[in-house]
């Protein structure tokens, strides 16, 4: 492993330096991957979305992750999607106290940025903050959707799955942010 990271800082023994630092590329690493997880989630349940849609906001002043372009109770939402790390600077003393600080912050940051902006045809956004704290907690947002989503999911007989659809899809986002984890300390 080596001492210091491309930006010039020590590493510390934790490797938090690696997962925060966008020289590393450990941050979009794991953004790219949760962004491609909640696509192949939302294409379980067949609901049409594009990926890193452009060009939506006037100025350019805003890039959400997905739009959901499916008719029905999700129609023409945006999801931001962020991972926040409870080890920053900013937060860490909170984040001792309450479980899930980093997350809450990080979902108010993203709703203050869409909260002005406006689209092409002049009306307001409808953006979810999608957000995971590097060690695995959710933000509310992303629980909400996963819950709201959850109840679209039918087993093979056509009955409701709501428990194994959620406990499916909140496992494979906890390993994949594990993983994702294991792969910057290992490639650094």
């Amino acid at each position: 492993m080596q001492d210091k990271c491309d930006c010039g800082t020590h590493l510390d023994s934790f490797g938090y330096n690696l997962m925060t630092c966008k020289h590393g590329g450990g941050p979009v690493w794991a953004h790219d991957s949760i962004v491609s997880s909640w696509s192949e989630c939302l294409k379980e349940l067949a609901i049409l979305h594009k990926i890193g849609p452009k060009h939506r906001y006037l100025n350019n002043e805003g890039r959400p992750d997905i739009l959901i372009c499916d008719t029905g109770i999700l129609s023409d939402q945006e999801m931001d999607i962020s991972l926040a790390h409870p080890w920053s600077k900013e937060v860490v003393k909170n984040c001792a106290k309450l479980s899930g600080f980093a997350a809450k912050k990080r979902e108010e940051m993203k709703n203050a940025k869409y909260d002005n902006k406006i689209l092409l045809g002049g009306s307001a956004p409808k953006c979810i903050p999608v957000v995971f704290e590097h060690f695995g907690t959710w933000g509310i947002s992303a629980q909400r959707l996963l819950n709201t989503l959850s109840l679209k999911s039918k087993d093979k007989e056509g009955k409701n799955n709501f428990a194994d659809f959620k406990t499916y899809w909140r496992c494979r986002f906890f390993v994949t942010l594990q993983k994702l984890n294991g792969r910057v300390m290992m490639e650094n």
